[in-house]
């Protein structure tokens, strides 16, 4: 027994360093199991935290363009409202436009035939003062001549 041990012994030699290297790597290895189990956990809470944020992101958004939408449609609707009193308001004025255009040429035909009736007259009245002067003129002339033939 004494001849095996000793070749015993040095089979354990040779394996004991094979051994401790298999130990020492089965201890990285669990090391880094660790390590990455422990940045999969972070990353994992990294990650539901970025879901949350984007969650909370995506209804935010959601939420202002129903607002914006909403209020996009109200300007629109309000818009459109004051269009159309605008459009009234034009309408309004053009009616006022065409009465006063209408009483305007009215008023124009009434001021030209009461021109025309006073032109009228005022022929008439030179007319007659013509010959009103014309008769004074005659007698005039009459005077003078028998005035010239006693003189003579």
């Amino acid at each position: 027994m004494t001849l095996d041990k000793p070749h015993r012994r040095n089979g354990l030699d040779q394996i004991e360093p094979i051994l401790a290297d298999v130990a020492q790597k089965t201890d990285r290895l669990i090391e880094s199991n660790g390590q990455i189990f422990q940045l999969a956990t972070e990353t994992q809470a990294q990650v539901q935290k970025v879901v949350q944020q984007a969650d909370s992101t995506a209804r935010g958004l959601a939420n202002l363009t129903v607002s914006v939408n909403q209020r996009f449609d109200q300007l629109t609707a309000d818009v459109n409202h004051q269009f159309v009193q605008i459009n009234h308001r034009f309408v309004e004025v053009d009616h006022r436009f065409d009465q006063q255009q209408s009483q305007f040429e009215s008023l124009r035909g009434e001021v030209q035939l009461g021109l025309e009736q006073l032109d009228t007259k005022i022929d008439s009245n030179v007319d007659g003062l013509q010959e009103e002067i014309k008769f004074p003129k005659d007698t005039q002339i009459e005077i003078l001549t028998i005035l010239k033939d006693r003189l003579k």
